[in-house]
């Protein structure tokens, strides 16, 4: 069984790493995003340490768009690029592998897309204001 029959990987519940239009990969999305400290003044003493809050995470959207012809790629291109120009709601990424519970999903924020159409493959910077896949 290969990593792609494993993995779901959707944008506001379009199937993006399908195997037959699409082939995705996200490489940060495993990744334990870096958090600050946020602590408190204690007048002569020490600051007390609050808590950790998780600051803004990244994600790196990396698409090839299985096409045979340029019609086709233009077409499912079309389609990509609508689930990642940025909008002001966000756009919903949900991750699920086979055997996982329930699937896990964050709002992301796509900020540049690159595409190579002689390679097919699309990469879009997109940023999680809340990193964690809840």
């Amino acid at each position: 069984m290969s990593w792609l029959e494993q993995w779901s990987i959707q944008i506001d519940g379009t199937e993006i790493n399908d195997g037959t239009n699409y082939i995705t990969r996200i490489p940060e999305i495993w990744n334990v995003q870096e958090q600050s400290p946020i602590l408190a003044s204690i007048d002569g003493d020490y600051p007390a340490f609050i808590r950790f809050q998780p600051k803004e995470g990244q994600y790196t959207i990396i698409t090839t768009i299985n096409a045979h012809t340029w019609a086709d790629f233009y077409a499912k291109w079309t389609t990509l690029k609508a689930l990642l120009t940025p909008v002001a709601a966000g756009h919903v990424l949900t991750v699920q592998v086979r055997g996982m519970p329930a699937a896990k999903s964050v709002t992301i924020y796509p900020q540049s897309t690159m595409v190579d159409p002689i390679s097919r493959t699309c990469s879009t910077i997109a940023v999680a204001p809340e990193p964690v896949l809840a």
